[in-house]
């Protein structure tokens, strides 16, 4: 009996010693025997920033003291790189890397998956990631580099469609018809990406677009532009999402336009229109959708519209 004791223990004890050996050992990142190597990147090669469509595509060699060589391929919809967390993809797409043999590479290696993680303040940026090369090596690796920028001096061509409805309706349940007025739908395009919608209600014997148009949640008169809202319609046990208004895209995010101290001036040149605001009331979306909709406030910083020589479709 004692024999047979021992000899269970002896087993037990077997087993939880293989298996802890076991675990010890293998890389928690990848299931495989090899530690990652580890790199600290803080000599910034080359830099370069090319706009392509909505996209900024960023080249950026990062290298530490034995020359190794970290080259991103990077893609934004901002001027200036933006902190993010970039995940890779084979095509250009928003706050990703680009894969493949003119990709994001490391000592000549392509990179095939893993996150690149960007910190920044002001100009000076920190990079930090585990990342996978094509030959299953694992690297962990960190950085920091200074970010030089030039002005933007890409302008995009803008175009727009004008529909109209007489009158406008206004009111805070947009049922009370504005008398003598015209509604004009303004669906802006930058490059032929969507960049902004506006209504605007205008005189309807006007014969342009000129003028300054303030922002009113409800309009119900002519020279305003109407507020832009979302409205989740499960606050209300329904399906689906309601939006609308004036708004415009920053990078992919929507701005809606809400009413303040801002305002929306156009200049109509026998239809080449530029449309410039500035101190706008924008929605704060998050504290909206976080409150079930309890919630209509605008963000402390406010938004700004640029449109120059936009011609009509």
């Amino acid at each position: 009996m004692k024999t047979t004791w021992k000899l269970f223990m002896f087993l037990i004890t077997a087993t939880i010693t293989l298996v802890s050996c076991e675990e010890d050992s293998l890389d928690p990142l990848t299931g495989k025997y090899s530690p990652p190597e580890v790199y600290d990147l803080t000599v910034l090669g080359t830099q370069d920033r090319v706009k392509d469509g909505p996209l900024y595509t960023f080249s950026i060699d990062l290298t530490d003291e034995g020359s190794n060589t970290l080259s991103m391929k990077l893609f934004s919809t901002d001027y200036i790189l933006p902190a993010s967390d970039f995940t890779p993809s084979n095509h250009a797409a928003n706050k990703t890397y680009l894969l493949g043999a003119a990709g994001t590479t490391f000592n000549g290696q392509q990179i095939m998956d893993g996150t690149i993680s960007i910190a920044a303040q002001d100009s000076n940026y920190t990079v930090s990631g585990i990342l996978y090369l094509a030959d299953e090596t694992v690297l962990k690796l960190t950085g920091a580099f200074t970010y030089a920028y030039q002005p933007d001096l890409y302008t995009p061509t803008f175009t727009y469609t004008d529909e109209t409805a007489s009158p406008a309706m206004g009111g805070a349940q947009g049922a009370t018809p504005i008398e003598g007025s015209t509604m004009h739908k303004i669906t802006v395009f930058a490059d032929d990406v969507f960049y902004a919608y506006l209504e605007l209600v205008v005189d309807a014997n006007a014969t342009s677009l000129s003028g300054t148009y303030s922002v009113k949640d409800g309009v119900n008169a002519i020279g305003q532009l109407s507020n832009g809202y979302y409205v989740d319609l499960a606050w209300y046990g329904m399906a689906g999402v309601m939006e609308g208004g004036s708004y415009y895209m920053k990078g992919e995010e929507k701005m809606y336009i809400r009413e303040g101290d801002g305002a929306i001036t156009i200049v109509d040149n026998a239809g080449i229109v530029t449309i410039t605001g500035d101190n706008l009331g924008i929605l704060n979306l998050e504290a909206l959708i976080s409150s079930g909709g309890a919630t209509w406030s605008v963000l402390e910083t406010p938004g700004s519209v640029n449109v120059t020589d936009a011609t009509k479709l």
